[in-house]
């Protein structure tokens, strides 16, 4: 991969002290990226908590902080330092582990810009996971990757409102015009569509009757409907239409289709739902009529 102009410095965890699991290799590991970083280019500031190691001789980074391994210590040094990107994977388990709680971390999401994903053959891969955060407002949620075949790809949503999108990119030639084109695509999707919240027409029948039940009727209600996008400003094209059964056989048990609910727009069908009962209805017997025919008479 060709050198990010757009990062400057780079941040790179150690591994702390040296226990059973996690031995000097990775001492010698980040001590080699720091070198290599280095001759790309790359200001490099180092945190590491033993400072019986190699990375922390005073040649090998540009700053060096000899500082407890934590997410307090390292939100300190990263709002000091501000680099642009964080090299999570040379630090062994501890480095590892204080990353996914970094990931997590929402007060450094104004600092950092993008994390260094790996290292693989010598150069360095980037994963971009906050500059678009950074830069657009809505930003929910990102994921960048790239390849020398692929080019610069992402994979982003937002929000604005209640409408979120999702945008998908592929071989961009830099990461700069793959942010851009996400911005586009987002503003684009934003700008051309809208969440339509189905409203219900006036005369829809809400209740029907029930044969041979122990009530008289039960109350229907619409299932199946939830807000959908539409082209912007098309809101009034849209039509509804239902169908309705006039009567019900007893049983009805509750949630029964009763009818069909049907939204078009310029003849074209965009959300469909049913007309179900709201409750169930058991079918009369001797005793309940025995006890309806006292209690009417009764009651005159």
């Amino acid at each position: 991969m060709s050198k990010r102009t757009d990062i400057n410095k780079v941040l790179i965890i150690g591994s702390g002290p040296i226990i059973i699991g996690q031995a000097c290799e990775f001492d010698y590991s980040g001590t080699q990226a720091c070198k290599a970083l280095r001759k790309l280019g790359y200001e490099i500031v180092l945190v590491n908590s033993n400072p019986a190691t190699i990375m922390t001789d005073p040649e090998i980074a540009d700053v060096t902080y000899i500082e407890p391994l934590n997410v307090h210590r390292l939100e300190q040094i990263i709002a000091k330092e501000r680099p642009d990107a964080l090299l999570p994977n040379l630090g062994g388990q501890s480095g590892l582990n204080l990353c996914s709680e970094l990931a997590k971390y929402k007060n450094l999401t104004p600092y950092l810009t993008c994390w260094l994903d790996t290292v693989r053959d010598g150069k360095a891969e980037l994963v971009n996971l906050n500059r678009l955060v950074r830069t657009y407002k809505g930003v929910t949620g990102m994921k960048a990757w790239g390849s020398e075949k692929a080019g610069s790809c992402i994979a982003a949503t937002a929000e604005k409102g209640d409408m979120s999108v999702c945008v998908v990119l592929n071989g961009c030639d830099s990461q700069e015009n793959m942010n851009a084109e996400a911005k586009k695509l987002l503003n684009l999707a934003f700008d051309t569509y809208e969440i339509y919240t189905p409203e219900l027409p006036e005369d829809m029948v809400k209740e029907t009757v029930v044969c041979g039940g122990e009530e008289l009727s039960v109350k229907l209600a619409p299932e199946g409907l939830y807000p959908i996008v539409i082209p912007r400003g098309t809101y009034r094209m849209v039509e509804c239409d239902f169908t309705a059964e006039e009567k019900l056989d007893a049983p009805v048990k509750n949630g029964e289709i009763a009818g069909e609910i049907r939204y078009t727009m310029g003849g074209e069908v965009i959300l469909e739902g049913k007309i179900v009962a709201c409750k169930e209805v058991k079918k009369m017997n001797f005793i309940c009529g025995i006890k309806k025919l006292v209690y009417n008479l009764l009651s005159m």
